[in-house]
């Protein structure tokens, strides 16, 4: 569970806020004086509450109830892959396809971390079948539900936002739902009912209808340090010098982070921050328009979808794993620590045989993963396109489970290279949607082979 700590504790502390009524802030920003809603709430963090109360009803570890829950999810997940292949896959297929699912290491590696990978995955499939549902029997209701369940999962993380575009541009061109366009226009419009929830959540807990903070500390990262954008040729800068009265004042070109910890330092609040970075970011997008959306574009389509995956690392031994837990010191860390250091870390024989088990697992997935292997990933979902457009020319018929299978991955890919740096777990869901391309391909080959 430690290998990210610092994500995890921004998760955690919502929780440890929620129950404690204690905030605890980086140390590197002594000037916040209040929460700052870097995530959703009651997104991923809406586990932890969940774990939080089963921990306290029950008197057990926090952590082994949340690590419990999220192995409990990575399993459904693998059920849900299984159901929406149901109608273009064998049995065989199928089972082939919860096989490759759960050979795929960093799943199962991020249902033992405080990250919202695997949380995310789960929901971003029931949207799915909840849509496969509606589009299947024709029923309206489903597809109400799949909305609501697509809004919520925007709060886990807000890339899925790209579902809400893609999902009514298919159901506008489906022969049947393109007759009640009003009705799908007012279904998603059900996509708000969870963001109006938690921007209430919000004001009743933190006094603020926000919904979320930190877009510009992401984009800054994008534009600022990763673009090269120097911040201080923007009006924002000049001006940030006569509200500091410093004219010498020099903003950091480097992570958001960084120049948070500088104005935190001045005296600055997040809001201030946040809207400072806001301006930076859309000066520099401005400067050079061309340059921000072809690398973009090059990004999100060439180079995120066949980054290669990490695998997490296991400590060979409990004690270098207590020391690391031990070694690491941050008062905004500290509540998750404590929480971690609670845990029977493996001295038994059970848990030494796992992690002997977890390494032969661990050193056979390192063989296969290598760029090869996410190029014929990536490539499923080139050849899926390629058979449905095939399809239509042939039949005049698309079907929008598919479309959505090819287009999500690519759309999340490219929101998150427009606004984040790369980092190859933005594109782990869409790993999961390219092992359900391929099974459906591999139908799809044989049953045109068989029809020649």
């Amino acid at each position: 569970m430690p290998h990210f700590l610092n994500d995890p504790a921004w998760y955690y502390m919502f929780k440890h806020y929620l129950f404690n009524g204690i905030w605890i802030h980086e140390d590197l920003y002594p000037s916040f004086t209040q929460p700052v809603l870097y995530y959703c709430p009651l997104g991923y963090s809406l586990l932890h509450y969940i774990s939080g109360v089963i921990a306290w009803i029950f008197q057990c570890s926090f952590v082994d109830v949340l690590k419990h829950l999220q192995f409990i999810i990575y399993l459904f997940s693998g059920r849900l892959l299984w159901i929406i292949a149901k109608p273009y896959a064998t049995i065989s297929q199928r089972n082939l396809l919860c096989l490759m699912y759960l050979w795929y290491l960093p799943f199962f590696n991020y249902a033992h971390l405080a990250m919202s990978e695997t949380w995310f995955i789960a929901c971003m499939l029931s949207s799915i079948y909840l849509f496969q549902l509606g589009i299947i029997n024709l029923k309206t209701k489903w597809i109400v539900w799949g909305f609501i369940l697509v809004g919520y999962t925007f709060l886990v993380r807000p890339v899925a936002g790209v579902m809400l575009p893609i999902l009514l541009l298919l159901l506008l061109i489906h022969p049947h739902f393109s007759k009640k366009k009003k009705h799908v226009f007012i279904a998603s419009l059900c996509f708000i009912v969870f963001p109006i929830i938690q921007s209430g959540f919000n004001k009743v807990v933190y006094n603020t209808w926000t919904l979320r903070e930190g877009f510009s500390w992401n984009l800054w990262n994008r534009v600022v340090n990763e673009d090269g954008y120097n911040p201080n040729l923007s009006k924002a800068t000049a001006e940030l010098k006569v509200t500091l009265k410093n004219p010498n004042f020099v903003a950091k070109g480097e992570h958001w982070w960084d120049i948070t910890s500088q104005l935190s330092n001045l005296g600055m609040q997040p809001k201030e921050i946040q809207a400072y970075c806001m301006r930076i970011c859309f000066d520099g997008i401005k400067a050079n328009p061309g340059t921000y959306f072809e690398t973009s574009f090059k990004r999100g389509l060439f180079i995120l979808p066949i980054e290669i995956q990490e695998s997490m690392c296991i400590y060979s031994s409990p004690n270098e794993y207590a020391e690391f837990l031990k070694n690491y010191t941050s008062r905004h860390h500290q509540p998750l620590l404590d929480e971690l250091n609670k845990q029977e870390i493996g001295h038994s024989t059970l848990s030494k045989f796992g992690i002997k088990l977890y390494s032969y697992w661990n050193s056979f997935f390192l063989k296969l993963n290598n760029q090869s292997l996410y190029i014929a990933l990536y490539f499923s979902l080139l050849i899926l396109g390629f058979i449905e457009i095939r399809s239509y020319l042939k039949y005049r018929k698309l079907d929008p489970i598919i479309l959505l299978i090819i287009l999500l991955p690519i759309a999340m890919s490219l929101a998150a290279c427009s606004l984040e740096v790369l980092h190859n777990r933005y594109y782990l869901p869409g790993i999961v949607l390219e092992l359900l391309a391929i099974v459906i391909v591999s139908n799809r080959l044989v049953r045109i082979k068989s029809s020649q």
